[in-house]
């Protein structure tokens, strides 16, 4: 079963890249790294597929959609790919099928560019939509926006309570389908390695949560207005541990008119 990546070179700039309208991969900073790579299957249609590459990417995620053009290198140069890889391949080496390529700047045909710019190919014959394909817009019904307050504390008041139950329950499409997309590991293995993340640590006196601060949520909507991440305006997942320091990155949507956690 081939898996598809998306690999980023970069030199020069910054760029945040987006599959079908959802962020994969975001490298701005002072620490770029020449190349960086994750898999998609999870966020892979079998319809039309867009790769988008966002150079100088907004500083927050209410802006990181709009290029935000500075003075780049001489040397600038972006390169963008969605890849097929057989299992074993080591992403970035030359394996693999290129399904998507988009270069720009040093050494290539087109100049680093100003706005985002995509490329799009088919998908996979027979692939089925995924849940998040399914969703309800979220930005079409006001009332939706309005109860992902509710959601956000009750996930917070879960989360600090070391409820996995909360979460396996609320995403489980999510683990259905991620067992799918990537059948190395059982929907039982993959739910009992979540769990594991919320067993104690030798010698933990207690589970650290950080605190809500709502006046820095800056959800950001992504897949056509159907998903929401929730993110602060630093791109930190607003439900995240402090002792251990991990996050709970979320994108939530509505499906068969519940709101449910689906990537």
């Amino acid at each position: 079963m081939m898996i598809p990546h998306v690999d980023v070179r970069l030199a020069g700039c910054e760029a945040e890249v987006w599959l079908n309208d959802i962020p994969v991969l975001r490298l701005t900073g002072d620490r770029i790294p020449p190349f960086a790579t994750r898999p998609v299957a999870e966020f892979l249609r079998g319809s039309k597929n867009v790769l988008t590459v966002v150079p100088f990417p907004g500083p927050t995620p209410g802006t990181s959609r709009q290029a935000m053009p500075r003075q780049a290198a001489a040397d600038a140069a972006i390169e963008a790919k969605l890849v097929l890889y057989e299992p074993g391949d080591f992403p970035g080496s030359g394996a693999g099928d290129d399904v998507i390529t988009m270069v720009f700047g040093e050494g290539a045909t087109q100049p680093l560019p100003t706005q985002p710019a995509s490329l799009s190919t088919d998908g996979p014959a027979g692939l089925p939509p995924w849940g998040w394909e399914r969703a309800a817009r979220i930005d079409s019904d006001p009332r939706i926006r309005s109860a992902i307050g509710q959601f956000v504390q009750a996930a917070q008041t879960a989360f600090a309570a070391g409820d996995a139950a909360f979460f396996l329950r609320l995403a489980r499409t999510n683990f259905q389908e991620l067992a799918q997309a990537y059948p190395g590991l059982t929907l039982a293995e993959r739910e009992q390695r979540f769990k594991a993340c919320f067993a104690p640590k030798p010698g933990e006196a207690s589970w650290q949560v950080a605190p809500l601060q709502p006046a820095e949520f800056d959800f950001r909507l992504c897949a056509e207005g159907r998903l929401l991440e929730l993110v602060d305006r630093q791109f930190r997942p607003v439900i995240r541990g402090q002792s251990r320091h991990w996050p709970m990155r979320m994108f939530v949507g509505v499906l068969d008119g519940q709101l449910q956690v689906l990537r």
